[in-house]
């Protein structure tokens, strides 16, 4: 049996953030964030968007995404290669 060998980096995270469009703001008069200057804000939501990233990653997020990744791949190839004939073996590749 043949063997396709597949270099799969590990998963990152390349950008995150909040949607600006999700984020509404009812009645800013009386906000508790109303002293707060649009740099503060820009900071907290910043810091909000850092701490959400860690729960995700600590929540498996990224062994997920390679898990995937791998289902995908495997599928992509055996489209094309009779999975009797070969087996697809994934390789860990740093940077």
């Amino acid at each position: 049996k043949g063997v396709i060998t597949v270099p799969l980096p590990d998963a990152n995270i390349l950008t995150s953030g909040m949607l600006s469009d999700k984020e509404e703001v009812y009645y800013e008069r009386e906000s508790i964030f109303n002293n707060l200057s649009e740099a503060k804000k820009a900071e907290l939501r910043a810091e909000m968007g850092d701490k959400a990233e860690n729960i995700a990653v600590e929540n498996g997020l990224l062994d997920k995404a390679k898990s995937n990744a791998k289902k995908v791949l495997k599928n992509f190839i055996y489209n094309m290669y009779d999975s009797n004939d070969y087996d697809i073996v994934f390789e860990d590749v740093k940077g």
